[in-house]
């Protein structure tokens, strides 16, 4: 028997639930257009001790691929993934993941009318470990707008543990749709919550983070159509008055930032 006939005996014995799954999927933006050709990433977990075929395998081992529902996307060149690892099994060996992975590729927008869109499709693929393996097709979606959809800009600063994030949304009659804020933190920094208020968030972190960057991502409406917006940030720390030379100089030599002196007459 070869390699590929026992994989699929092994297949055809390990059918049942996926042992992999989607963490998230996010395209690079979600206004777009016609004939735009955009990124799509998709964090990836594979359960133990199952491991992934890499999408290089052979098409026997039923590799890694997306597959779309809509003809009109189709997907530009390959896909990026981590440095797969070799697999050795009856006497070949083959590239794939185990654990946690982000892959990508880019996708070109076909012609689809203007408004909300699902970009929906599957993540098929074969996870197997010493014993048998499993079929997947996993379905994904992910909101986006074709043409000039809203647009969100933030304003955010810091104090303390405190990170507050203030939005403006155009054009104007849409909104956002509370409890659809989340945040994603550059790496280093962890949220302990969030908190919406008029006219934007507050996010309170693990520890005190002046300088703070992130991603806001939001759904925002006009009572009509709904598309989800992604903002990148970063606050604005305080910055306290220093009214001694010499420590100003200091703090500012050890920051490596500019000096700003403010002469007020005296007497």
């Amino acid at each position: 028997m070869t390699p590929s006939m026992l994989l699929l005996a092994l297949l055809v014995q390990g059918m049942g639930d996926a042992p992999v799954t989607i963490e998230s999927s996010q395209i690079e933006k979600n206004s777009v257009r016609p004939g735009d050709v955009v990124r799509l990433t998709f964090k990836i977990d594979i359960q133990e001790p199952k491991h992934l075929f890499a999408s290089t395998a052979p098409k026997q081992q039923l590799p890694l691929d997306f597959v779309f529902e809509h003809r009109e996307i189709s997907r530009e060149g390959g896909i990026e993934e981590p440095a797969p690892k070799p697999y050795k099994f009856g006497g070949e060996t083959f590239p794939v993941h185990e654990g946690r992975i982000t892959v990508s590729f880019r996708v070109r927008i076909g012609d689809i009318a203007d408004g909300p869109f699902d970009l929906k499709g599957l993540m098929t693929g074969q996870a197997c470990d010493e014993e048998n393996c499993t079929k997947f097709d996993l379905p994904f979606s992910i909101k986006i707008y074709i043409g000039d959809g809203p647009r969100v800009t933030v304003l955010s600063s810091a104090s303390g543990k405190e990170l507050t994030l203030q939005i403006r949304i155009e054009p104007d009659g849409f909104r956002m749709v509370p409890g659809s804020a989340s945040v994603s933190l550059q790496s280093g920094l962890e949220s302990k919550g969030l908190r919406e208020i008029e006219g934007g968030v507050i996010v309170t972190l693990a520890g005190e983070a002046p300088g703070a960057k992130g991603t806001l991502r939001l759904q925002v409406t006009n009572g009509k159509d709904t598309a989800t917006v992604e903002a990148p940030f970063e606050s604005a720390s305080e910055h306290k008055p220093i009214d001694n030379l010499d420590a100003g100089l200091a703090e500012a030599k050890k920051a490596g930032k500019p000096v700003f002196l403010e002469f007020t007459g005296a007497g």
